[in-house]
């Protein structure tokens, strides 16, 4: 299987919870990563000030857009308050979904997480990716290390889905 992780880590927490997923699914299939990087670099005031904006967006470097040669997108980034602007700027350009197996995770400090996963969810579905692994990351439980067996699970139902289209002949 040929997997994308795609993620945007400003603080590092996502960063790390991308590595765990690389050297976890790295055994078993072929692994590319792409770190959403914005052209512009901002402090935390300015990117609070966007993130309150739901679909703000911001100029990135170019990224692995084309993803119709992967068999699983995995999509991560952090929780802000309404919206992730590098990571709203990568899901507009994002193209060749269709059909493709999707899974996000979050990593996050506060509340409503799973209002932001759910509308995450649904702009990765109108791409046409079809997500069925899903993982919320708290910002303590990434800095203590207790997210790993969040991500075992994860892993394994990125894994999963991909078998079960294997298995059944809907394979890209």
């Amino acid at each position: 299987m040929r997997v994308l992780v795609v993620y945007f880590s400003w603080t590092g927490n996502t960063r790390a919870v991308a590595d765990e997923l690389v050297r976890q699914l790295s055994p078993h299939h072929k692994v590319e990563v792409c770190r959403i990087e914005p052209q512009k670099q901002r402090g935390y005031l300015r990117w609070l000030l966007l993130s309150f904006i739901p679909s703000s967006k911001v100029k990135i470097q170019p990224a692995v857009e084309d993803v119709s040669k992967y068999d699983a997108i995995v999509l991560g980034g952090p929780k802000w308050t309404f919206s992730c602007p590098p990571v709203n700027s990568y899901l507009s350009r994002l193209s060749g979904c269709e059909g493709k197996n999707g899974a996000i995770f979050i990593t996050y400090g506060g509340f409503g997480e799973d209002r932001y996963l759910n509308g995450l969810v649904k702009k990765m579905e109108a791409k046409g990716l079809d997500v069925r692994a899903t993982l919320l990351a708290r910002r303590s439980q990434v800095r203590s290390g207790e997210y790993r067996s969040g991500v075992k699970v994860f892993c394994g139902e990125v894994e999963a889905v991909a078998s079960m289209r294997k298995e059944t002949g809907v394979v890209q």
